[in-house]
């Protein structure tokens, strides 16, 4: 009976995805757990993967790519400082200008 039950918990560990590693209440991104702030719908799109800007939903609206990658995420482009960003990301200035950068 113990060896069963050390099977089934094996086996619904092995069932979660490696897409997604993070809680229900987490978005994966770049490797990342992120807690979603479900009181705040201001920040839901940020960090969404995407590969192009059209890809991205209000109130993100750029997709940043670092430079050889394929795929980025969702962001804010022109951010008017830190209160812009969600929480734990900043305002930074970069070669396509100030944008929300996600925590590395």
């Amino acid at each position: 009976m113990t060896n069963s039950l050390l099977v089934l918990g094996l086996g619904l560990v092995a069932c979660q995805s490696i897409d997604n590693p993070c809680d229900p209440d987490q978005r994966f991104s770049h490797g990342l757990c992120y807690e979603l702030d479900a009181s705040d719908p201001t920040y839901a799109h940020f960090g969404d993967v995407c590969t192009e800007t059209s890809a991205c939903a209000a109130t993100t609206n750029f997709c940043l790519i670092a430079t050889g990658a394929t795929s980025g995420y969702c962001t804010l482009a022109n951010c008017d400082g830190e209160a812009s960003c969600p929480l734990g990301w900043t305002c930074s200035a970069g070669s396509a200008g100030k944008m929300c950068v996600a925590p590395q």
